[in-house]
């Protein structure tokens, strides 16, 4: 079982779980990556161990400091309601957003820009290139 409790309505300081893109800007979430990117490099640089330690001081920070509480909440089930997880999900997602900091975004592909008016097409200039005969070679003689 996935769930601690379960509650309708996310707080302020609720981490809300999920694949849409709208809850990156609950308040809760975004007061979430700006306390995880102050554990990013000591995350970066820490052991197995020490990850796990860090991971859990940010889940026990918004879990403890926050008022009201930050918890972490999915919608598990098709009745729409917000679900409390368990401390596992809740040190998967801190793990996850740790590592999603630590790595940058990847570049644009630069914008392309709006077709301007045609240029003129140049006409190339026509050289005088000296014809080159090869030299035929030595008892071999060509007739047409």
């Amino acid at each position: 079982d996935n769930t601690a409790d379960t509650k309708n309505e996310p707080t302020q300081n609720d981490i809300l779980l999920g694949r849409v893109g709208s809850l990156d800007r609950h308040p809760g979430n975004v007061n979430f990556r700006a306390i995880v990117s102050q554990y990013v490099d000591a995350y970066m640089n820490s052991t197995k161990s020490q990850k796990s330690i860090i991971a859990r001081s940010i889940v026990d920070k918004m879990r403890n400091e926050l008022n009201p509480p930050g918890r972490f909440l999915a919608q598990l089930n098709e009745d729409g309601l917000w679900h409390e997880v368990d401390d596992r999900r809740a040190l998967r997602k801190t793990t996850h957003t740790l590592r999603a900091a630590a790595t940058p975004l990847p570049k644009a592909p630069p914008e392309t820009e709006e077709p301007g008016p045609e240029a003129p097409e140049l006409e190339e200039p026509e050289l005088d290139e000296p014809e080159l005969e090869e030299p035929e070679p030595e008892g071999v003689s060509y007739q047409p």
